[in-house]
């Protein structure tokens, strides 16, 4: 690996700093399909709920993928007795955590996940006095917001049938759900393989692009990372500065 100028990797000093991503990948629903309830008549005062559909049966994605009714089952069943978690970020903020650490921040939790008839249906509750959470809850209201996107980690290949032209999927775990304002389903993310496969700064720069830094702000935050831990340079010396004591 080539090192950055501190004699430091940057995966090896994300890493140190207890920066480790899942291995999951992202797949967004737009509003228009997700069917977004809530009552237009909460108490600013008391904590938001809102519900909706999260994935669709009847949707293939851009991905090429379907999820079948009953794909979620055994992980729902999970949360219920305790033994997994869906946690709650805005537009899946763990990944941007190194950006700034305001982004990995957990918004509100989800009260419940069921499966009926049209999809995975979800409701969720936004943490009040939470300053990123007032942001989301007023795009919610806003209707700025532009759909729910899961963070599912990769199925097992015997729970993935290939149809041709889509596969569908039978069974799959979450990691989380992100009330999302993107366009279209994100397919950046980042995982451990994605880490290890940056070598050089170059690798780098071809990495932050697909968060949309050009080279200019690449280069910036690159120099930013190497800066952490050292210390400051001592400020230049006059070498005539004794002339203003004469």
């Amino acid at each position: 690996m080539k090192l950055l100028n501190d004699g430091i990797g940057l995966p090896l000093l994300l890493r140190n700093a207890g920066f480790q991503m899942p291995d999951v990948q992202t797949r967004l629903l737009p509003f228009q399909d997700m069917q977004l309830r809530f009552d237009e008549q909460q108490d600013q005062n008391k904590p938001f709920e809102f519900e909706g559909y999260a994935v669709r049966w009847d949707s293939i994605n851009s991905h090429g993928e379907q999820f079948v009714k009953g794909a979620f089952t055994d992980y729902i069943n999970a949360v219920k007795a305790g033994a997994a978690r869906c946690h709650m970020y805005y537009n899946h903020g763990y990944q941007l955590v190194w950006v700034n650490p305001t982004y990995g921040m957990r918004i509100g939790k989800w009260l419940n996940l069921e499966e009926d008839d049209i999809g995975l249906k979800v409701t969720g509750r936004i943490t009040p006095n939470h300053s990123l959470a007032h942001d989301v809850r007023a795009m919610l209201e806003d209707k700025t917001i532009d759909g729910l996107s899961v963070a599912f980690f990769r199925p097992n290949p015997m729970d993935v049938e290939d149809l041709g032209e889509y596969v569908r999927i039978k069974r799959a775990n979450l990691y989380e759900i992100s009330p999302c304002d993107e366009p279209s389903d994100r397919n950046a993310r980042i995982t451990d393989a994605d880490m290890r496969n940056i070598q050089t700064e170059d690798d780098l720069k071809r990495f932050l692009r697909q968060f949309n830094l050009d080279e200019a702000a690449s280069t910036a935050l690159i120099q930013r990372v190497q800066s952490f831990g050292q210390p400051e340079p001592e400020p230049k010396k006059d070498p005539f500065a004794w002339l203003d004591q004469v």
